[in-house]
């Protein structure tokens, strides 16, 4: 399905890539876009032959746009062999090319063409699995989407990337890279809801376009909760606390795990000791313990997960019982330094 051309707002043509200090530009996911969150700022280091200048042409060479682009460093020590280039160049209807230069010398320029096109279907939706208790997300059967591009124009600066919208705010990139006929999305980064949605911006090097494929419902993942320790079946030491620390993620509602440490509480056998998703626990006896986790959502039901714990003995005696040693005594090693009934201390 192709977004209504008449929602379409003024086209800006975004260049990136990279400026090699030879002054040659290797372009990187170009394109266009209708919005832009920030115009990035006016930037780059001195050069002694000027500055380097965007610049959009019509078919009889008459400069229609100039921008200057962000040029910054992708090293922090010298020497510097290429730099980050990032520039808006509002689209004319007569522009037919857009190029870089520095002074009268262009490092880069491309024919600008008519807007790509791009079809999308939902050949297989994705399909939730079943999560075990403490086992972390359920899985399942990937989405899988077909993807019609049209030619690219400038090949090495062509990209797919697909956005997918679970609610009214809910959206995230699922996938991003080159054209391909078919993407498959693991089931798992893609929360559930009434109304899911792809949508697939593709990138001919030069222009983008949209398309999206029709709602459907997906089944929501929940909240799941994963035990980062202790350790299945870790083995612990007597008269040492215990570590205990989880991760909560709710992927429909991903702020909601911070809402408050009251809804993650820990028990071991059964015993409330600690709040939030950090936590520890006292010293336990010898023998297993089962240490749990519980979350409670704001809304729907509350998830737990487990690990049992095996508390022994050390197998030598911890620090603090080793007896007092002198190491520097006799060259035999040392001596044991022994309590003086008078108040002092005497070495054997």
């Amino acid at each position: 399905m192709r977004v209504p051309e008449d929602t379409r707002r003024r086209e800006h043509l975004l260049i990136r890539g990279r400026l090699t200090r030879n002054d040659e530009f290797l372009p990187r996911r170009s394109g266009s876009t209708t919005f832009i969150h920030r115009w990035p700022e006016a930037l780059q280091p001195a050069h002694r032959n000027g500055e380097v200048v965007a610049e959009t042409v019509d078919a009889d060479g008459r400069v229609l746009r100039t921008e200057m682009p962000n040029i910054v460093s992708e090293q922090v020590c010298a020497p510097i062999d290429s730099w980050r280039v990032r520039v808006y160049v509002d689209l004319d209807a007569e522009a037919v090319e857009v190029r870089l230069r520095r002074g009268d010398r262009v490092l880069w320029s491309t024919a600008i063409g008519e807007a790509p096109d791009v079809s999308v279907e939902l050949a297989s939706p994705p399909v939730r699995g079943e999560a075990k208790e403490g086992q972390g997300f359920p899985g399942g059967e990937p989405a899988v989407l077909t993807i019609d591009p049209t030619r690219a124009a400038l090949e090495e600066a062509s990209y797919v990337k697909v956005l997918y919208r679970w609610g009214e705010r809910g959206f995230h990139v699922a996938w991003a890279g080159p054209a391909r006929e078919k993407i498959s999305i693991p089931a798992d980064r893609l929360p559930g809801g009434e109304r899911c949605e792809f949508f697939v911006i593709y990138s001919d090097g030069v222009r983008s376009t949209v398309a999206h494929t029709e709602p459907i419902e997906v089944r929501p993942i929940g909240p799941v909760i994963t035990i980062v320790s202790p350790a299945e079946r870790e083995k612990l030491t007597v008269g040492t606390p215990v570590e205990l620390d989880c991760l909560v993620q709710h992927p429909e509602q991903p702020a909601e795990p911070g809402r408050g440490p009251e809804r993650t509480q820990w028990f071991v056998d059964g015993e409330r000791v600690g709040f939030g998703t950090a936590a520890s626990a006292g010293l336990l006896t010898e023998g297993e313990h089962r240490v749990e986790v519980r979350y409670t959502p704001v809304s729907g039901e509350e998830v737990t997960a487990t690990r049992d714990v095996v508390v022994a003995p050390a197998a030598e005696p911890p620090a603090d019982e080793w007896p007092d040693h002198d190491p520097f005594a006799d060259d035999r090693g040392g001596r044991f330094i022994e309590d003086d009934p008078q108040g002092g201390s005497s070495g054997t």
